[in-house]
């Protein structure tokens, strides 16, 4: 049981680092930079429970909120971005929603 949470513990840290590493990479495309942050909010929901999703995108957003430039273009704090950080924590509400399929 001790071995489960430490190995959990560890998955999550390696995600969070993930997403901070990604929102310093950006691709500007048409003068708007874009980061890679958003393809691993997917890869974290795809690979992810609920429980530790949400705990890895609540941490990511306190670490922000408290000074440590993990934002993108190393920012922190409040702000304009910090709506789009919280819909990450929402989109873990939504991937929880089953979707049926309309092919038939």
């Amino acid at each position: 049981m001790k071995n489960k949470t430490i190995k959990q513990l560890v998955v999550n840290a390696m995600y969070i680092a993930l997403l901070v590493v990604s929102s310093f990479i950006s691709i500007p495309i048409n003068q708007i930079p874009y980061t890679l942050q958003t393809l691993v909010v997917f890869i974290i929901l795809v690979n992810v429970d609920f429980k530790n999703s949400l705990i890895i995108f609540i941490l990511y957003s306190i670490m922000g909120l408290i000074g440590l430039p993990v934002f993108s273009s190393f920012g922190s704090g409040i702000t304009p971005t910090l709506g789009f950080i919280f819909g990450f924590v929402i989109s873990v509400l939504f991937s929880m929603i089953p979707f049926e399929s309309t092919c038939s």
